[in-house]
């Protein structure tokens, strides 16, 4: 982890690497999916990582069950709002307009939904086959 030069409040396309098309989780990444940075902190895989997208929206998985992502998947509106009520210094941080921030979210935020249950989706289904192998 390090500080990025400067904060980052974007909407960057997910970029698959070729080692995410049959990963359990990126492998299902949806069409046109875009993920939110709303940060200041940058990520490189550690030491045995498979880099899975290309950066800014890193992601990697370590073995068959860890993964890391540097960008919000989680987020809805009402979180969105949140950010924007208790961090309103984020934006100017970033050099980012808030007008052309919210225009963004607008764009991107019905796409939210596929893109959590894509990935939450794959880490539940990760999890519940390695509790069945146990069982």
């Amino acid at each position: 982890m390090r500080r990025r030069p400067r904060r980052l409040v974007a909407w960057p396309a997910l970029e698959a690497l070729d080692a995410a098309r049959e990963d359990p989780l990126f492998g299902a990444l949806p069409d046109g999916a875009a993920g939110l940075h709303w940060n200041e902190d940058g990520l490189s895989p550690p030491p045995g990582a498979v880099e899975l997208l290309r950066s800014p929206g890193a992601a990697f998985r370590i073995g068959d069950c860890a993964w890391g992502v540097q960008f919000h998947p989680e987020v809805d509106e009402a979180a969105l709002e949140g950010w924007y009520r208790d961090w309103p210094y984020a934006l100017d941080e970033a050099g980012v307009d808030a007008a052309a921030a919210r225009a963004a979210d607008a764009q991107h935020l019905p796409g939210q939904r596929a893109l959590s249950e894509a990935l939450f989706g794959g880490f539940a289904r990760v999890v519940a086959a390695r509790a069945r192998g146990r069982a």
